[in-house]
């Protein structure tokens, strides 16, 4: 049987968040995202520009996994969606369905 994902929440805890208890990261829909733009972090975008095209939530974590010479994205299944976090700054974004 698969294992459930995990929430943010729990997210946060494994990696050791300050203030993981009160921390709402912003949350993008995926599809306003592809289609407005409303991104804040802008991730969306910076995958276009490498040439990697994003439809659902699979494609983005697939897309951010693989980049093996990308060192600042990670990306994570959650039960909300899917968890983006940008290492230099300590920001996350939530992408939800």
């Amino acid at each position: 049987m698969p294992r459930s994902p995990p929430t943010f929440l729990d997210l946060c805890r494994r990696y050791a968040l300050d203030d993981s208890d009160e921390y709402e990261p912003p949350t993008v829909s995926l599809s306003a995202a592809l289609s407005s733009g409303d991104d804040p972090l802008r991730i969306i975008d910076y995958l276009r520009t490498l040439g990697i095209v994003i439809v659902t939530l699979e494609d983005l974590q697939a897309a951010i996994s693989g980049l093996s010479d990308e060192d600042e994205l990670s990306a994570f299944r959650c039960k909300e969606g899917i968890a983006v976090s940008v290492a230099s700054d300590g920001h996350w974004l939530l992408f939800t369905a």
